[in-house]
């Protein structure tokens, strides 16, 4: 399959919340599998792809405290867009294996998961005597479609945690502007379907949680659009600048919570890594 560099989604935050289940089985795998021997650029496989393939790195982002904030943070974060063997990968917040593919490799699905991240009441005004909003893990399966130099993104997710339920689906579509010995850079688009329970919780007000400010509030599932623009810049020597910023757009079932101060939510990493 061809190498993603977007990131699918608005808050391609830490892979901290991807260190545990199925995320936690994929990494350790490629930590046993891969070792120090199959890092070197000059290792393929019999057909002639590389085993690792991508890029490994780190840099700052900013995103929004929470979804709906006006208020933005920095962080320090790891930059992971690679494959292994084109089965397992980790594109950004994404990590997945991919089970099948078809003869031309232009088709895939694969089992992926992705952090989704809650809030607390100190992360914004206006969640002040709010009930914490856990972050979880979800899990789920992917379809992948390269149509050179488009390509076709959809997945769906249900929640790996109990106490909050619900599920969400996403589609992207993007558009290889380059893609040479100095440059990579795409161009996407795309959208993030949230059912009604998932919304509910992190978007809702329940009545205990009201006041004369605040009032209850329960949403129905909306749906989030979103585009954005992610790159490389290649040096010699092996190591790249990888850059990227997506802008998310509230659906109005969560753009009308009291919660929300601001629907557009930017985030941008920039970075340095190792290519392979």
């Amino acid at each position: 399959m061809k190498k993603a560099l977007t990131s699918p989604l608005a808050i391609p935050l830490i892979w901290n919340a991807l260190l545990s289940g199925s995320a936690l089985s994929l990494l350790l795998f490629l930590s046993l599998e891969v070792g120090p021997h199959a890092y070197a650029a000059s290792d393929v496989q019999s057909d002639g792809a590389k085993v690792l393939d991508g890029y490994i790195g780190a840099g700052p982002m900013a995103f929004p405290t929470y979804p709906g904030s006006s208020r933005y943070q920095v962080w320090p974060v790891p930059l992971g867009i690679f494959e292994y063997r084109e089965t397992a990968y980790v594109h950004l917040q994404k990590a997945g294996v991919r089970f099948w593919n078809d003869s031309s490799k232009k088709l895939a699905l694969s089992v992926v998961a992705q952090p989704r991240f809650g809030y607390r009441e100190n992360d914004g005004p206006k969640l002040s005597g709010m009930a914490v909003r856990r972050s979880r893990l979800e899990g789920g399966f992917g379809f992948e479609w390269d149509l050179s130099p488009v390509s076709i993104n959809a997945n769906y997710f249900f929640n790996t945690a109990r106490e909050s339920g619900g599920s969400a689906s996403d589609i992207t579509m993007s558009y290889e502007i380059m893609d040479n010995k100095q440059w990579g850079l795409d161009v996407f688009i795309g959208a993030e379907h949230l059912d009604k329970k998932t919304t509910h919780y992190y978007f809702g007000v329940s009545p205990e949680e009201s006041t004369a400010f605040r009032p209850a509030y329960e949403p129905n599932a909306t749906t989030n659009p979103y585009t954005g623009i992610s790159g490389a810049y290649k040096f010699s020597g092996g190591y790249a600048a990888l850059f990227g910023t997506t802008l998310e757009v509230l659906g109005v079932q969560a753009a009308n919570s009291p919660i929300v101060v601001k629907r557009n939510g930017l985030t941008a990493y920039l970075g340095l890594a190792k290519s392979f």
